[in-house]
């Protein structure tokens, strides 16, 4: 399971009006990976549903994620950025495989 967000241009950008049927049409020609979409509630719910009683709980203090900056996690940052990047390139040829 691999959430993509996915907007147009920036945060809070415009929906793209063909990210509906490039999934359909996506599904119908690919067994694996299914797409899906779905919002990020829908896709914790389903997280929650399949992984939940494998992952441990803490419980305690968890101050939040801004108060260090991304620099503590300056090579997952990077990661992501590389996966987002490949999965874009992936779904752009797959929209046009000239």
């Amino acid at each position: 399971m691999v959430q993509w967000r996915y907007n147009i241009v920036s945060d809070n950008g415009p929906v793209d009006s063909t990210l509906s049927d490039f999934v359909r049409e996506w599904n119908e020609k690919y067994i694996s990976p299914r797409l899906i979409i779905a919002n990020g509630g829908e896709m914790m719910q389903e997280f929650e549903t399949k992984y939940g009683k494998d992952i441990p709980t803490w419980s305690g203090d968890f101050t939040p994620y801004w108060e260090d900056g991304a620099y503590s996690t300056a090579k997952e940052e990077g990661d992501v950025r590389v996966l987002s990047a490949r999965l874009s390139n992936l779904i752009d040829a797959a929209k046009d495989p000239r």
